[in-house]
């Protein structure tokens, strides 16, 4: 019993009571998790699309990428530039301040309709 009492004591003496929680905690490893918050339409007609997003982790920064193009810097709301009717794709990912890069993206995929009949006269032949 006193070799427990002496381990203790010597315990309790590396640790001065005046160390918080926080400083013991070892350094952020966590990386954040990333939410699409707004999108378009799965099925729309609008050539341009508005995507929300949010991050786990506040004062996180975001990186975006539509329709496979590379990543690149981006703030919510993001809006693409005018695509062509057809599938596309939006991807997001979240980096908190400690550095650490969410590993799956927020995805969402949706579909351009093509506006109405197009008035263009078929020649013929």
């Amino acid at each position: 019993m006193i070799w427990l009492f002496a381990v203790g004591a010597i315990v309790t003496a590396l640790v001065p009571p005046a160390l918080s929680l926080a400083d013991v905690v070892p350094p952020d490893q966590t990386p954040p998790e990333t939410t699409i918050d707004s999108h378009p339409r799965a099925l729309t007609r609008a050539r341009e699309a508005t995507f929300e997003f949010s991050s786990s982790e506040a004062g996180s920064t975001f990186l975006c990428s539509y329709d496979g193009l590379a990543y690149a810097p981006c703030t919510s709301p993001f809006t693409t530039p005018r695509l062509k009717p057809g599938k596309h794709r939006f991807d997001v990912l979240a980096t908190d301040a400690a550095g650490n890069r969410d590993q799956t993206a927020a995805t969402f995929f949706w579909k351009i309709k093509r506006r109405g009949k197009h008035h263009h006269h078929r020649r013929h032949h």
